[in-house]
């Protein structure tokens, strides 16, 4: 069960580790994988937490979707908790 302020790791994105059919470098979150962050909400209904992430995601030229900078909804299948 996860909860607000708990740090995880990404282990996988959309359940995979390679990187599928990506239609630009700016949309390659697999980059993501092995870096971790702090889940900030939790949308239950979807599956989801959004994680702001330590590693900044400019900086790994990627799109932030969202209004809150370096931070992505992700699958809870795709993370692990940190201990």
């Amino acid at each position: 069960m996860y909860q607000i302020n708990d740090r995880v790791i990404l282990e996988t994105f959309l359940g995979d580790v390679k990187q599928s059919d990506i239609d630009s470098d700016n949309e390659n979150y697999f980059l993501l994988i092995g870096k971790c962050g702090v889940i900030l909400e939790i949308n239950e209904k979807d599956k989801q937490v959004l994680i702001l992430f330590d590693e900044s995601l400019d900086d790994l030229g990627l799109i932030n979707h969202n209004d809150i900078k370096n931070s992505l909804w992700i699958y809870k299948s795709d993370i692990k908790k940190l201990v």
